[in-house]
């Protein structure tokens, strides 16, 4: 799935429109190459088009699909695990929601990671795990919080 999306007039940018696509991905790996502007059709922008990478995975790798920006990099896997890879920027942050909001923030500079939520939280405990003998995992602490 290479290739430009443009109208009759060249490069004119075209407005977004909803569609579904259905397609198998065996052996595949299709990539769609989006580059987004706001603004009228036809005139320039005034900012720098902001290109997005979307690139879909067969469902059987584990990898539903990857989401690459000017700053950083988005995976999701079939079991729902969510991994951002950021290359830009002194601060990056993220909220998830499972019946609970929670707001993380984590900073480049100083290494410090907030969390926030509207829910009250009820405890907070120090983890530590220790390298498994076929050094497979390595180790690693961890902060549990548990939330009203």
């Amino acid at each position: 799935m290479s290739g430009n999306i443009s109208s009759a007039q060249g490069d004119a940018p075209l407005p977004l429109e909803t569609k579904t696509y259905r397609f198998r991905a065996d052996g595949t790996r299709p990539v769609l190459q989006i580059e987004l502007t706001s603004g009228p059709a036809g005139r320039e922008a005034k900012e720098t088009p902001e290109k997005l990478t979307l690139e879909l995975h067969a469902p059987m790798s584990g990898e539903i699909f990857e989401a690459r920006t000017s700053v950083g990099r988005l995976e999701v896997d079939k079991d729902g695990r969510v991994m951002y890879f950021c290359q830009a920027g002194e601060r990056v942050g993220f909220t998830l929601f499972v019946g609970r909001s929670v707001v993380v923030t984590m900073s480049r500079s100083t290494g410090e990671v907030l969390v926030q939520s509207p829910s009250k939280i009820l405890s907070v405990t120090r983890g530590e795990s220790k390298a498994d003998d076929l050094g497979n995992a390595p180790p690693s602490d961890s902060v549990r919080i548990q939330l009203e």
